[in-house]
């Protein structure tokens, strides 16, 4: 027994030791939890990034149409106080809502027993019952954060346990299962609810992007949102650091070419709002003070209380690569742009699905600085040279082109 546990703490450490026996414990106190009854009128949602993404857009719907007066909401968060910071200030946003901290490496007897209660958990990113034996009675709905053609190579799809995964469209659905585990027959083709904001012509939102940084005074204002490239939810398994320079970004190695960049936009009266992952902006080439550049960071749209499609809206533009962002932004029928210049690399590192996964990239494809310069010359000139193409393709990875889908997930699922 003294040997058994000295070679566990060895391969695992002190830390991995007292992680596990929390977990373990963890699951013990959700047990116990689930000797009580579930109550049918508690909802719990989580969200990547705190109060977000499709979970927040759905909430914000239920929330207009008064749906939340027959409901007690709990929001899983990673940061309960900025959350009752936001209610104090703002309560006519979270009527009849509690928070409560999601992070699994702390005690929490508040998750474990609104988790173990509720008739509804709604999440976009993580699934905080997925090591749980579920409860007979309870449902758990996953609006998957997104349907890009990044593949997780060499990684099995996380053990999810939900009900219901909602996905976009055909395309999606057939994918489902391998993104995040699950069967077909477990995908809703309803569309996600952040996609509605993208219909919504909101002058509140439009004058604070006017009063913040004047996209109206631009001939083009463009979004740009690259992957990733430093992956650190899977360690070793999935690596793709073959990218080492200033920016962590391909194309655009040094400050010294955003700059460049910087000028050339300057001369063609653009704007770009350059959004990045959190760790990737808080690098100090982002700390520069470009001209025609914006780097914009979560807090700057949670100090603006904008959701971030519901700015994406005001683009006229795309430029990413391998995201998801690309698939929900054809539904405005703008042009986009792929920077593809790191493929290879890109595909033996993460891996691309479905197989033809280039096909599913309708835009220009992107390997140079000046290739990228050109497109965004023609765009200006409000030359849409995909635009057939891409309207073909839409209807295969989007079942509904409505901005209907909170409602519609509303009424499936009979809240």
């Amino acid at each position: 027994m003294k040997s058994e546990l000295i070679s566990k703490i060895k391969n695992k450490g002190i830390k991995g030791i007292l992680f596990a026996v929390h977990v373990r414990m963890t699951a013990v106190e959700y047990a116990a939890f689930t000797l009580l009854p579930i109550n049918k009128h508690l909802i719990v949602f989580e969200s990547d990034g705190d109060l977000t993404d499709n979970s927040y857009a759905l909430y914000e719907y239920m929330r207009i149409h008064n749906y939340l007066d027959r409901y007690k909401v709990v929001w899983m968060v990673h940061d309960v106080s900025r959350a009752k910071k936001m209610q104090t200030h703002r309560p006519d946003l979270f009527p009849n809502t509690i928070f409560a901290n999601k992070d699994i490496g702390k005690i929490n007897i508040k998750r474990n027993f609104y988790l173990a209660t509720c008739k509804w958990f709604i999440y976009d990113h993580s699934n905080l019952v997925s090591n749980y034996c579920r409860r007979r009675g309870q449902n758990v709905v996953f609006i998957s954060h997104g349907f890009g053609v990044k593949a997780g190579k060499g990684i099995q799809p996380v053990r999810n346990n939900f009900d219901i995964n909602i996905v976009l469209g055909e395309i999606p659905a057939e994918n489902a299962s391998k993104d995040w585990g699950g069967t077909v027959s477990q995908t809703r083709q309803w569309g996600y609810p952040r996609n509605d904001y993208l219909f919504v012509d909101n002058n509140d939102v439009k004058k604070v992007l006017n009063d913040k940084w004047a996209f109206d005074k631009y001939r083009k204002v463009i979004l740009w949102m690259p992957t990733f490239r430093k992956t650190v939810a899977y360690g070793a398994q999935l690596s793709e650091d073959y990218i080492q320079n200033e920016t962590g970004m391909p194309l655009f190695q040094t400050m010294a070419e955003l700059k460049a960049l910087d000028e050339f936009l300057s001369r063609l009266d653009v704007l770009v709002v350059l959004k990045l992952h959190p760790l990737q902006a808080n690098l100090k080439v982002f700390s520069y003070n470009y001209q025609n550049i914006i780097v914009l960071r979560n807090e700057n749209l949670q100090d603006m209380q904008l959701q971030l499609y519901q700015m994406v809206r005001y683009t006229d533009a795309l430029v990413t690569d391998y995201s998801s962002i690309s698939t929900d932004y054809m539904l405005l029928d703008k042009p986009i742009i792929y920077i593809l210049d790191d493929y290879e690399e890109y595909k033996k590192a993460r891996g691309l699905s479905p197989e033809n996964a280039l096909d599913l990239l309708v835009g220009y494809h992107i390997v140079s600085v000046e290739e990228l310069e050109n497109a965004v010359s023609e765009i200006v000139c409000g030359i849409d040279r995909f635009q057939e193409a891409r309207r073909k393709l839409i209807p295969k990875l989007h079942k509904y082109i409505d901005g209907n889908a909170c409602e519609r997930i509303i009424r499936e699922l009979n809240l």
